[in-house]
């Protein structure tokens, strides 16, 4: 089986949660809807590993998606109350924790959201070249893998007849012998107590 076709259906997987997600909100079990989002992102997750499928790079927004639908699940479930007119009210903790839900999706997600373009700009053109060939040569392999190893370059100092900068921080030129005046002062001193 392809890759493109066992990733085409494991998308049907987080659809049909979503779809169970909705037909649990319609019909009132609001502890089932909460059922849905978890089986759905946890089987997808299980079928990508079994199935050897690479991660989408929209993983992090469907995280984000399926943590606003738990959200909402947990809400309906622990965030309102009725009370024993009829009416609705809203529990402070269990808004607190379908809150707490959403934050942790969120960040969950943004950890996983993945940019394209960032990658691209590390490569220069031969560079890419020189992928492109490889891949093209294991075209007839179902997977083709390419391992790329890429070292900074150090930056060459460039020796020129200017002299080097001088700093602040030192009060003496470079090359200037430090000790010699140290010396001179010792000497001068002894000189003035034998007079």
């Amino acid at each position: 089986m392809g890759n493109n076709l066992k990733s085409g259906l494991g998308y049907l997987i987080p659809l049909g949660a979503v779809v169970g997600f909705v037909f649990a909100i319609l019909t009132g079990n609001y502890l089932l809807s909460i059922m849905f989002p978890l089986a759905g992102i946890l089987t997808w997750f299980l079928y990508m590993i079994i199935m050897q499928i690479t991660v989408p790079d929209i993983i992090g927004n469907i995280i984000i998606g399926f943590g606003g639908l738990l959200t909402v699940g947990i809400f309906l479930v622990y965030g309102i109350e009725t009370n024993i007119f009829g009416g609705f009210e809203l529990s402070g903790e269990g808004t607190v924790f379908a809150f707490l839900v959403l934050f942790f999706s969120v960040l969950t997600g943004m950890l996983f959201n993945r940019d394209g373009s960032a990658r691209d700009d590390l490569l220069t053109g031969r560079e890419k070249e020189l992928i492109d060939k490889a891949i093209e040569s294991s075209k007839d392999e179902e997977n083709p893998k390419v391992i790329v190893i890429k070292q900074e370059q150090q930056p060459q100092k460039e020796k020129d007849n200017q002299q080097e900068e001088r700093t602040p921080y030192y009060a003496y030129p470079p090359g200037y012998d430090y000790y010699d005046d140290y010396y001179e002062d010792e000497y001068e001193d002894e000189e003035d107590e034998e007079e």
